[in-house]
C-alpha cells in the first residue's frame, strides 16, 4: 500500500466528471500548472466556490490477486472533513467519447467499522493516496479543483452534454457520425412542417431546427433535474402517470406554437 503524504508539495490539475441519474460517471481531466491558475480560469468562466479547500484521504480495497483492478473496477473508502464515502466504480461497455464508468456511492457514518467489514469480507487495503480538493459550481455542474502530488486537475460533475458545451464541442466536432444522426431528425421534422404548411395549419416562420431545439429543451429539463426538481416540488418524474402527462403537455405545447397565428 502506497501513501502519498500531504506534506509533499502538490501540483494543480482539473478533473471533470458527469454523473447521470443512471449511475454513470463521465470524466475528463485537464492539467494546470498550478492551483492558482486553475482557480483563476474557473472564476473567469463564472464558477463560484462552494466549499473550502479540504484534505481527502483515500484507500482503495481489492481482493486477492487484485481482481477488481484487473477488471477495471474500484472500491474506495474516502475520508474528508469529518465525512466518509464508500464508492464502487466499474467500466461501461461500448465506445465513448469520454471516460465513462458506472458509479455507486454512499455516505458512511463509521468508516473504521466499514473498513473492518470490508477486510472481513476478504478485501484488503491496496493503495492509499491523499489530495487537497476545493469545490466549485458552474451552470448546473459540480466542479472540484484537485491538488495532488502528481499534478493539479479540475473535476466537473453533471450531464455529459455539459462537458461538450464547456469544451465548446471540440470533442463532438471530431465525430464523423453525429451530424448524420441529427440531420435525419431535422429532415423528418422538415417534412412534417412542410405538410402542415401545405395544409395551411402550420405557421411558416418556424424552422425544423427550432422545433427540434424546443422539443429537446422541454424533455431534457425533466432528465437533468430528475431528482432535484422532483424533491423540491414532491414530484416523481419516473411515475408512468407523470411521464404520460408530461409527454402530452410537450406535444400540446409544440402544436400550439406551430398553429399560433
Amino acid at each position: 500500500m502506497t501513501r502519498t503524504g500531504a506534506q509533499r508539495r502538490p501540483r494543480a490539475v482539473i478533473s471533470w466528471r458527469a454523473m447521470a441519474p443512471s449511475g454513470r460517471e463521465t470524466e475528463i481531466k485537464l492539467p494546470f500548472a498550478s492551483a492558482a491558475e486553475a482557480k483563476a480560469r474557473l472564476v473567469s468562466t463564472g464558477a463560484r466556490q462552494e466549499r473550502e479547500r479540504e484534505l481527502e484521504d483515500n484507500v482503495l480495497y481489492d481482493l486477492p490477486g487484485d481482481e477488481l483492478r484487473q477488471s477495471g473496477r474500484l472500491l474506495r473508502l474516502r475520508r474528508v472533513g469529518g465525512r466518509a464515502i464508500l464508492t464502487f466504480k466499474a467500466p461501461v461497455p461500448g465506445e465513448h467519447r469520454h471516460k465513462v464508468r458506472e458509479e455507486h456511492e454512499s455516505s458512511v457514518d463509521r468508516p473504521e467499522a466499514v473498513a473492518r467489514m470490508l477486510e472481513g469480507l476478504g478485501y484488503a487495503p491496496r493503495y492509499r493516496y491523499q489530495k487537497y480538493r476545493t469545490a466549485f459550481a458552474l451552470e448546473g455542474l459540480e466542479i472540484a479543483l484537485d491538488e495532488t502530488p502528481i499534478g493539479c486537475f479540475v473535476e466537473l460533475e453533471g450531464e455529459p452534454v455539459a462537458i461538450e458545451n464547456i469544451h465548446h464541442a471540440k470533442h463532438l466536432a471530431k465525430s464523423t457520425r453525429i451530424r448524420d444522426v441529427n440531420t435525419s431528425i431535422v429532415d423528418t421534422l422538415e417534412r412534417i412542417l412542410a405538410r402542415g404548411r401545405k395544409a395551411k395549419t402550420f405557421r411558416t416562420d418556424v424552422r425544423a431546427i427550432d422545433v427540434h431545439m424546443l422539443m429537446s429543451a422541454l424533455c431534457f429539463f425533466q432528465v437533468s433535474n430528475l431528482y432535484t426538481f422532483g424533491t423540491i416540488f414532491h414530484r416523481n418524474f419516473l411515475s408512468p402517470a407523470v411521464r404520460k402527462a408530461h409527454k402530452k403537455l410537450v406535444a400540446d405545447f409544440i402544436v400550439h406554437v406551430l398553429t399560433r397565428a
